[in-house]
């Protein structure tokens, strides 16, 4: 079976798991496994496709990576603030987003997201170096 984990989050999470160095020598612990949870909610896309941003991504994940994510304290921390979710079945991913967290600190600032509107700085002029 899978699992579904939608996302809000602007960038993708690479979840890291590691297996403890017991060497007597010391050293670093090494990756054991890596899963990977896609973002670019909120995240214009490419000019070719017409600059959709979306709401909201979906990754699908098998049950053994979801028995490890659930236990990971980066995700849960993520899934406590409602920027990922995980479901049994695949759904629109607009009528799930609706109810997390609409977008994280890294999601691109648009006019509502300022209480008053930006300042025009002025007419801006490009310089060229050895023009002046």
């Amino acid at each position: 079976m899978t699992y579904f984990v939608y996302s809000t989050m602007t960038s993708g999470v690479d979840y890291a798991f590691y297996a403890r160095n017991t060497s007597p020598q010391g050293g670093v612990n090494k990756t054991r496994k890596v899963i990977s949870i896609k973002g670019g909610a909120n995240s214009p896309t490419s000019p070719m496709k017409g600059l959709i941003t979306p709401k909201g991504v979906v990754t699908t994940i098998e049950d053994s990576d979801y028995e490890l994510l659930k236990n990971h304290l980066v995700f849960k921390q993520h899934l406590a603030a409602g920027h990922v979710t995980v479901e049994r079945s695949k759904a629109k991913v607009d009528t799930v987003v609706k109810n997390m967290t609409p977008k994280d600190g890294s999601a691109v600032a648009i006019a509502a997201d300022f209480k008053t509107p930006p300042k025009s700085v002025g007419k801006m002029e490009t310089v060229f170096p050895g023009s002046v």
